[in-house]
């Protein structure tokens, strides 16, 4: 769905919401920065659980912890 819009042509905002345990457990992690890198208008919201040592916030994931409302 999301290699979908991406290659829509249309630029408008969209935000991208994923949990997973840790960066060991999330296969599509480099799928999705590589579509993200040129896409002005795409924003991740990546939580990761329980972070393994080499998963380095802001490159694998954006938030530690789980998926709340907040």
């Amino acid at each position: 769905m999301l290699e979908t819009i991406a290659n829509s042509g249309h630029d408008f905002p969209v935000h991208y919401v994923h949990g997973a345990e840790n960066g060991r457990v999330h296969a599509t992690i480099s799928h999705v920065r590589d579509i993200a890198k040129d896409w002005k208008s795409f924003r991740t919201a990546i939580f990761y659980g329980n972070p393994h040592v080499r998963d380095e916030r802001g490159i694998y994931f954006d938030h530690d912890g789980y998926i709340t409302v907040d």
